[in-house]
């Protein structure tokens, strides 16, 4: 059995105002083409509304996304090549240049995807049977999931976790669908959205980032 992990992503939840307009381009791209960059203009329709907007995003080739919204801006490295801490870094870094001192947010969180590849049928059993001890046996499709709320010296999150696996699972990776054999992990970890006081900038992001991450790190012994 072995583990890779194929996401990073880090998203900062507030009101934002990144248009994708020519202005807004030229002014994110002044600051991030000489970090490798280049601009990103994506059609997003709303679910409910039914309408079409256009969002603006930035990407690093396979390295790196930024993607702006108006309630949310997410970081995300598809089949990272860094560790955990240098993309924390990154994120942080990336803030601090779109921040200025104008940016908080009221809401953070960091998920984290891997997969369980080259399981013997063995291994596979023993893991299944471990998170739903009540499935059928020889069980080829199944999921597995729960969210644990946590109090964390005065902050509360959500931490969800997730396993999945079934025949024609796929990702989608810079825009294009990849297929994945194993078993499929997901930590979602995230402050709550009850508290919408906006009590996260730059000057703390670091801190809370490192945070979750260990939140995260300390449960991922599911395996």
């Amino acid at each position: 059995m072995q583990k890779k992990t194929i996401k990073f992503q880090a998203v900062l939840f507030g009101t934002f105002n990144f248009p994708a307009d020519p202005d807004t381009t030229f002014k994110l791209m002044t600051i991030f083409a000489p970090l490798g960059f280049m601009p990103q203009v994506m059609n997003v329709q709303d679910p409910i509304a039914g309408l079409t907007s256009q969002r603006l995003g930035l990407t690093k080739g396979s390295e790196m996304q930024i993607q702006f919204s108006p309630d949310r801006i997410d970081f995300t490295a598809p089949m990272p090549s860094m560790d955990i801490d240098i993309f924390l870094n990154d994120v942080v870094d990336y803030v601090g240049k779109l921040e200025r001192g104008s940016l908080q947010f009221n809401r953070v969180a960091l998920v984290i995807d891997a997969l369980f590849e080259e399981l013997s049928q063995t291994e596979s059993e023993a893991l299944r049977g471990k998170l739903l001890p009540q499935s059928g046996i020889n069980s080829v499709e199944w999921v597995a999931r729960w969210v644990t709320p946590l109090s964390i010296h005065n902050e509360q999150y959500n931490a969800c976790f997730e396993a999945v696996t079934a025949t024609g699972l796929m990702m989608i990776i810079n825009g294009r669908m990849h297929p994945l054999s194993g078993i499929k992990t997901m930590h979602d970890v995230s402050t709550t959205p009850s508290n919408t006081a906006h009590r996260f900038n730059v000057d703390n992001l670091q801190e809370t980032l490192y945070g979750i991450s260990k939140i995260i790190l300390d449960r991922d012994n599911i395996f």
